[in-house]
């Protein structure tokens, strides 16, 4: 197949979700489909609002297949002044469509000033548009105006979190619904994911649960952590209902009898595990270990 994927960001320099998307693209290629990749210049998420380098990383530039790379300028009065422009948004979501004098604004996440042209110029010679990402919308919401325009399947892999306080205005606002809407397959990385998604109006049907998966990487020997148990299972990444944390943590739980294996979380963790953890039997509870955000070194 000739696949046009669109994300706002990929790379092992980021976070999990643009791993992912860039570990989906490799195995695509590796499979022997045609792809074509346009994202951003992206190495971290300040990069968003501190703005891009204007060239790829070297590991961008060695990607087995065709990759546009573009650049995200500074965006003024920083982190911000960005997040009052997706609020503007959400608050005024009530206005019928195209009265909203804050609408430009969805093109602010992330800002991608050479988007519109490179894909009005990029041949439509796609069997199926693939876009990532929800919360950063602005290069999905192009992508499915690319497959609308031409009339190309859209596959949408929405890393949606429906579980979050932010979800309302993050990922639910008007354009951001009808896009789903819109998209003839939705991808759920877990169960909890698709039961938000259908809960936001979207037919079970058009939602496939594909799971999460993972990638082996060599296991290079450590010195032992003496902040850390002797035995432990790891969970590297966000802490969230809709990321399997309650299920880690529950299992650990569960097996806490029978085992000296304790459970380390090494990632920002939501307030509702947070308080999962804290309700849980002191015994259990000193089972599971949070480190917060931890550098890619230690990971």
């Amino acid at each position: 197949m000739r696949l046009l994927i669109v994300a706002p960001a990929l790379g092992t320099t980021l976070g999990g979700g643009e791993r992912y998307a860039l570990d989906v693209a490799l195995e695509l290629a590796q499979a022997g489909h045609e792809l074509t990749v346009v994202t951003s210049t992206a190495r971290q998420e300040a990069d968003f609002w501190q703005g891009s380098e204007p060239a790829p990383t070297a590991e961008a530039q060695a990607w087995p297949f065709r990759s546009y790379h573009l650049p995200i300028p500074p965006f003024p009065g920083g982190q911000a002044a960005l997040f009052r422009r997706r609020k503007l948004l959400a608050l005024t979501d009530w206005l019928p469509a195209g009265l909203n004098p804050f609408a430009p604004y969805n093109a602010l996440f992330p800002h991608l000033p050479d988007l519109p042209a490179l894909l009005a110029d990029l041949k439509p010679d796609f069997d199926l548009v693939h876009g990532f990402n929800l919360s950063w919308e602005s290069p999905l919401l192009a992508a499915a105006a690319y497959a609308h325009r031409h009339q190309l399947p859209l596959v949408v892999t929405p890393f949606a979190h429906p579980g979050s306080r932010s979800a309302r205005w993050n990922l639910q606002r008007r354009e951001q619904r009808e896009l789903l809407a819109s998209a003839a397959r939705l991808l759920a990385l877990s169960s909890s994911e698709k039961a938000g998604l259908t809960s936001w109006g979207i037919a079970p049907e058009r939602i496939d649960l594909i799971g999460m998966g993972y990638t082996p990487y060599p296991a290079a020997a450590a010195a032992p952590d003496p902040a850390l148990p002797a035995r432990y299972a790891l969970f590297v990444g966000r802490a969230s209902r809709d990321k399997g944390s309650f299920e880690a943590i529950n299992a650990i739980s569960t097996l806490a009898p029978s085992t000296e294996l304790h459970l380390v979380l090494a990632g920002h963790v939501d307030a509702d595990v947070a308080a999962h953890i804290a309700g849980l039997p002191p015994a259990q509870r000193a089972r599971i270990h949070t480190l917060g955000r931890v550098s890619e070194a230690r990971k």
